[in-house]
């Protein structure tokens, strides 16, 4: 049977990468709505962070050393000490066009930074908007150069893992994906922990079970995140059903937004004043002081998706939107 859970939706269209001109404050100038504010990405280091975006973080972290360590430790195995060599060429290779890709990104975005500070965008540092986007002046002016406040959008649908955390039987899944995850490594490369190996088998391992960690627990129930003109939904199927076991429902028009970004998180807050956070610190190794979620928050997390700069960009649209809200059925993605 299924479950409904209110809380408090959102998408956006296709963003041209054509910077707007400078505000001078005519009509045409193009620029966010009243209720909406462009913040700094770093003005956003104390905000809440809850665990399961945390955690989604770090798998693709793991994921990505998991992909490049386990080719060296297959070959390693296979040839012995000249296997080293037959490794090391094809990763150096690896390594370096990586590092040129890297480095024509972050130029990329600066230029397109400097050109947007240029024409004249602007952060409203401190802003209590009720939608606040904390994002770079090229991203925010390529969000400005598409934006509509009354035109509506099709739906934007895409598969989240993790994109409201884990909880109940999916603990057990999860659990259960990190141990098989970590049986696979073992069988794909023989042995862990010998001799030179021994660093790149533990981060092969360490990415095997993230990745089964998430990886069933998604099999079992894939999860949609939905966005639509004023509303953010997040659905969950189970694999023997075709009817959604959950639905988490955001109302992006009357609550507070915080869409972040670099981080890849839409922050949904209940109407009303912003609500104070304070720091505590964790109860758990490494005791670390972090900020606690306003009370009644939620964040969806879009970091394990390849679709997050579309849904983000459809979340800021959809949080800003005057568009009226389609009717969509509950137990399906489409109507």
């Amino acid at each position: 049977m299924s479950t409904l859970r209110s809380v408090s939706g959102s998408p956006a269209e296709t963003i041209h990468p054509v910077l707007p001109p400078a505000d001078t404050g005519a009509p045409d100038s193009p620029r966010l709505p009243d209720d909406a504010a462009f913040i700094p990405p770093r003005g956003v280091g104390a905000t809440p962070q809850a665990a399961h975006v945390s955690t989604a973080s770090t798998v693709l972290v793991y994921a990505a050393l998991a992909a490049v360590f386990t080719p060296v430790v297959v070959v390693v195995r296979a040839f012995g000490n000249a296997g080293s060599l037959y490794a090391a060429a094809p990763l150096a290779i690896a390594g370096a066009a990586w590092g040129i890709w890297a480095w024509r990104r972050q130029v990329e975005r600066t230029r397109l930074d400097e050109q947007a500070v240029a024409a004249g965008f602007t952060f409203d540092r401190g802003s209590t908007a009720r939608v606040r986007i904390a994002c770079r002046p090229g991203w925010g002016a390529r969000l400005l150069h598409g934006l509509d406040p009354h035109s509506g959008f099709e739906p934007e649908i895409a598969r989240v893992p993790l994109a409201l955390g884990v909880s109940g039987s999916d603990k057990l899944l999860a659990a259960l994906g990190a141990i098989g995850g970590v049986g696979a490594a073992y069988l794909l490369t023989g042995s862990f922990f010998a001799g030179p190996l021994t660093s790149l088998s533990v981060w092969m391992a360490m990415g095997a079970a993230g990745v089964g960690a998430v990886a069933l627990p998604e099999f079992c129930a894939p999860t949609y995140v939905r966005i639509v003109p004023g509303r953010l939904d997040v659905l969950r199927f189970s694999l023997f059903r075709l009817r959604p076991a959950s639905l988490a429902s955001f109302d992006l028009r009357r609550s507070r937004v915080l869409i972040d970004v670099r981080r890849a998180v839409v922050l949904v807050e209940p109407p009303g004043e912003p609500r104070p956070t304070r720091k505590v610190r964790s109860k758990r190794w490494p005791y670390a002081v972090a900020e606690e979620p306003p009370p009644g928050g939620e964040a969806v997390g879009l970091v394990l998706t390849p679709a997050r700069r579309r849904l983000l960009e459809a979340a800021c649209v959809a949080s800003v939107t005057a568009a009226p809200t389609p009717e969509l059925p509950h137990a399906e993605l489409l109507g």
